[in-house]
């Protein structure tokens, strides 16, 4: 049975944006311990008695005790490492590196701006941390001159939709727009799983679209499916093969304006077949690349 996968077509003349930032706390140190007390000197002897007849020569005066030497002074303790702020720290960038196994995947680790859906203003990037693309068959792909944001992917009550977190990560621009897409989303649904079982990554991927676009006159782009996430079965239910992580604070609530953090590790394949049956709208090999006009209406492709 075919899986429904929605298709996002995406025009941006947009510049990249990168950095990323780290604030820290503080623990106290140890108190130094306390220096030990001197010894107290010893008192002097009694000076003996003169012999009784002739009188007797004074004794003399017993010598007075020796004062004690002052204990030394503790040592300092040290002082206690900074700590991290929040809850969250960064995802590592090992999620980033390739797989055994994997001839064509995509991976992303970064952090960004959950951006709106309904606004018409430039996406806010992501600051990226790492990305990696690579798609047998299609070299010339590798995301240069990148444009990454997250956006809100709103629920439909009516293909069952669930909320999600959208990202799109843009590269390889020709003379008119980006050359290649490609759109992956973290359900929210998703999230809450890991969040309940207290962990922030899973054995599993989410499902990733790469897309080309060609502009090829009158208006017209092509576009084609160049590949899409390769299935396989977890415990029982299909997901798409590789690993992802999400990093969360304790109040987040994953929504228009906060940070979101994630990391995926994607393997992809790019055979025609299995991509055909990914999608309820493509039945042949010719239908993995379409034309559409100004107005996102498919068109016929000019020969």
């Amino acid at each position: 049975m075919k899986k429904v996968m929605l298709i996002f077509l995406v025009l941006l003349f947009l510049s990249v944006s990168c950095g990323d930032g780290v604030s820290v706390g503080s623990e106290t140190g140890d108190t130094g311990n306390t220096g030990d007390t001197g010894n107290t000197g010893n008192t002097g002897n009694t000076g003996n008695t003169g012999n009784t007849g002739n009188t007797g020569n004074t004794g003399n005066t017993g010598d007075t005790g020796n004062t004690g030497n002052t204990g030394d002074t503790g040592n300092t303790g040290d002082t206690g490492n900074t700590g991290n702020t929040g809850d969250c720290g960064k995802i590592d960038d090992s999620i980033v590196d390739p797989v055994d196994g994997y001839t064509s995947y995509f991976a992303f680790n970064g952090v960004g701006t959950i951006n709106s859906s309904t606004s018409s203003a430039r996406p806010e990037a992501t600051l990226i941390q790492k990305i990696a693309l690579k798609l047998e068959g299609h070299e010339d792909r590798v995301l240069s001159d990148l444009y990454t944001f997250f956006i809100e992917s709103p629920a439909d009550g009516q293909t069952d939709k669930e909320a999600g977190i959208g990202l799109y990560a843009l590269g390889d621009p020709e003379e008119t727009m980006y050359g290649t897409l490609v759109y992956t989303e973290m359900p929210i649904q998703w999230i809450d799983v890991v969040t309940e079982v207290g962990e922030t990554r899973a054995p599993f991927s989410t499902m990733v679209q790469i897309m080309s676009y060609k502009d090829v006159g009158s208006d017209i782009t092509e576009t084609c499916i160049l590949g899409v996430s390769e299935i396989s079965d977890y415990e029982g239910t299909e997901l798409p093969t590789g690993k992802l992580e999400v990093c969360y604070e304790e109040d987040d609530t994953f929504s228009v304006g906060e940070l979101f953090r994630f990391g995926l590790n994607a393997k992809i394949t790019t055979d025609g077949q299995a991509i055909i049956d990914m999608f309820s709208d493509v039945e042949t090999l010719d239908d993995l690349c379409y034309c559409t006009d100004y107005d996102n209406m498919r068109v016929d492709c000019p020969e």
